[in-house]
C-alpha cells in the first residue's frame, strides 16, 4: 500500500484527524511527509533510514524540532494505525529531536 492511500485510510479511521482541531494539522503533517518521502512509497517498506531522511530534510528546510518531531510522529502515528487494522507492518524505532523548554506560563 502507498504512502497516499494510506493516509487516506488513516484519515476516515482516526477520530482526531477525521475532525476537530487536529484534522488540519494532520493533514500539514502528511503532506510533509508525502513530500519527503513521496506519495508512491510502499509503507511496508518504511524503515529507520526513512525517519532519518524525514529529520534531515525537515531540518535543512529550517523547521524547529518540535514541528520536526510532529511531522515524523504523524508517520509513526500512520504506521501504528494501520497495524490497529490488521495490516502486517514492522515495529519502528526513531529517535525524537529535542525540543525547548518553551515559554513559561504565569498565572494570576
Amino acid at each position: 500500500m502507498y504512502l497516499k492511500e494510506a493516509y487516506e485510510i488513516a484519515f476516515e479511521s482516526r477520530d482526531s484527524w477525521r475532525e476537530g482541531g487536529g484534522a488540519s494539522t494532520a493533514r500539514i503533517n502528511a503532506n510533509h511527509v508525502m513530500r519527503i518521502l513521496g506519495l508512491y512509497l510502499d509503507v511496508s517498506e518504511v524503515d529507520t533510514p526513512h525517519f532519518k531522511k524525514l529529520t534531515e530534510v525537515c531540518r535543512k528546510e529550517g523547521k524547529s524540532p518540535a514541528t520536526i518531531n510532529r511531522i515524523t510522529s504523524s508517520l509513526s502515528t500512520l504506521i501504528n494505525e494501520l497495524r490497529q487494522l490488521g495490516h502486517k507492518l514492522s515495529d519502528i524505532k526513531f529517535k525524537r529531536q529535542k525540543e525547548s523548554q518553551g515559554r513559561p506560563h504565569y498565572y494570576k
